[in-house]
């Protein structure tokens, strides 16, 4: 894939003139105005080639750029701007008022192209067709496009013929405030505004069945607000800072609707139904969806909250030895959980939230003018809400044999409903220390030890295959070098090693081994 583009440039710079002659001479205005044009032309998809242009589809454009500046004694305005098309441009400025007021702003727009997967690769079939089997009087069948015969997976695109792309928008401010009569204190607000609009591909697939891989549009339509007001105080040798973000992200999105196929009833080559169950009929009472659902809901994103506190302070004892500590609170509430008929469409009765808590500190001091020692230490904390997963429990006809009018859990009678467990849920212990030796001027050794442990604390309760353990404790020592023998060559190595604890009887206790990436030259 190719673009062709020819550009043109006229650039004018404008000093704007002032009434009194005096100002004009101190240049306390400046403007400046860049006027060009494209033609564009493509050879193929455009895709790949220009993913994050938009004006190669115009088979021609105009770009207008500029600028005007503004300063005097106490105050300076400088204001930026490109428009290039309506999904490509951006703009920048700020503002300053002496020391005590700085304002900066920043928006810019760009156009992201998405792959139109064809799902080609999908379809397989096996060579017999599909045919009805009787007996006893009674044919079983299962619902397959004409054609399909015994397919093992096919797909279907219902909008072949869109194109994808997504139009991204950002909104950044940044306002710092410097008190005159408050020195060493300093409050700031930076604010986020994102945007997200455009058309994305879908995907599901129908079970039970043959695989069927199916792709719908999907309008994107998603809004991020983030407002983080902080504070800063440095007071002697105590320094000091907190934050807080508060962010929603909305989707106004629409949610795409499938209609999935009929589920087959599994038959034996005699047209005998196959275990469990002695009818076809005990199969359905298995199910949680399937065509005579009609409609429903896939690839929703849900909305969110989130609020996340964070406090960090940091003391100099002298030029050489200080000490850093900070803490992290954070919430995140799923705000789409509660909606909807059942856990199909995502009612899960309650708004689910993760809860997250971390307290990490870190030690400096230089010991020798040749020896430094680095000390770290942190502790998290992750906690997630369970959720109970009520599942839908199809009743047989009443006129069934042998089962009538009762769910597939009265027949086998199994406890169908469950509480997933998040994985989430753990705590974790690092720490970490760290020797610098400078041997010479062109040669450095580091020494360091690390230890972690982790702590699941549903590890119980199956969260996956193989189990999970319910604690790992990871040692890892690393010795490196820098070397620089001659101006403009770094010679440098490392070498690990890690030993792992799992308390497990299958497998061995404690290894011994190389780190991940753990030699380097």
């Amino acid at each position: 894939m190719k673009i062709k583009s020819i550009w043109f440039f006229l650039i004018t710079f404008l000093v704007i003139p002032l009434a009194d002659v005096s100002l004009a001479e101190e240049k306390n205005y400046e403007a400046s105005i860049s006027l060009g044009a494209a033609v564009n032309d493509t050879d193929e998809s455009a895709n790949r080639a220009a993913e994050y242009r938009k004006n190669v589809d115009m088979d021609s454009n105009w770009h207008v750029g500029g600028s005007l500046d503004f300063y005097g004694e106490k105050m300076r305005l400088n204001f930026e701007g490109l428009y290039q098309t309506g999904d490509e441009q951006q703009y920048w400025g700020n503002l300053e008022l002496g020391r005590a007021i700085l304002f900066r702003s920043s928006f810019y727009r760009f156009y992201h192209r998405l792959d139109h997967d064809t799902l080609a690769n999908l379809e397989a079939h096996s060579m017999e067709e599909l045919k009805t089997v009787t007996k006893d009087s009674t044919t079983k069948w299962v619902s397959l496009p004409k054609g399909a015969g015994l397919a093992t997976v096919y797909h279907t695109d219902f909008n072949a013929a869109d194109r994808y792309g997504i139009t991204r928008s950002q909104w950044k401010n940044n306002l710092k405030v410097n008190p005159p009569g408050l020195a060493g204190i300093s409050f700031e607000l930076y604010h986020r505004y994102e945007e997200r609009k455009g058309l994305d591909q879908a995907r599901t697939m129908s079970k039970c069945a043959a695989c069927h891989v199916v792709t719908r549009s999907k309008e994107i339509r998603e809004y991020t607000n983030d407002w983080n007001p902080r504070v800063r105080a440095r007071l002697g040798k105590l320094s000091l800072e907190y934050s807080f973000l508060y962010r929603v992200f909305r989707n106004s999105s629409d949610v795409p609707l499938n209609i999935y196929n009929e589920a087959m009833r599994p038959v034996a080559g005699d047209g005998t139904s196959v275990v469990p169950g002695a009818g076809s009929l005990l199969f359905d009472a298995e199910l949680q969806f399937d065509a005579t659902d009609g409609w429903l809901p896939f690839a929703r994103t849900p909305e969110n909250r989130k609020r996340l506190h964070s406090l960090k302070a940091k003391y100099d004892f002298n030029l050489e030895r200080h000490v850093f500590v900070g803490f992290v609170n954070s919430n995140i509430i799923n705000l789409s959980t509660d909606e909807g008929l059942n856990t199909l469409w995502g009612n899960f009765g309650k708004e689910l939230e993760i809860d997250y808590n971390a307290l990490h500190a870190r030690f400096f001091a230089k010991l020798r003018h040749n020896l430094t020692l680095t000390l770290k230490a942190k502790y998290m904390n992750m906690d997630a809400d369970d959720v109970f997963l009520d599942v839908v429990e199809m009743r047989l006809p009443d006129t069934y044999p042998k089962y009538p009018g009762m769910t597939y859990r009265e027949v086998i009678g199994c406890t169908c409903d469950i509480t997933r467990y998040s994985a989430y849920d753990s705590e974790e212990y690092i720490l970490e220390g760290d020797l610098a030796w400078r041997l010479r001027r062109d040669l450095k050794l580091y020494f360091s030890y690390g230890l972690e442990i982790i702590k699941r604390n549903n590890a119980s309760h199956d969260l996956g295959h193989p189990p999970v353990n319910d604690q790992t404790t990871e040692h890892k020592f690393k010795l490196a070098a820098n070397w620089r023998p001659v101006k403009n060559l770094k010679l440098k190595a490392i070498i690990s090693l890690c030993s792992s604890t799992i308390p497990t009887p299958i497998l061995t206790p404690i290894a011994l081994l190389l780190c991940q990436d753990s030699i380097m030259i």
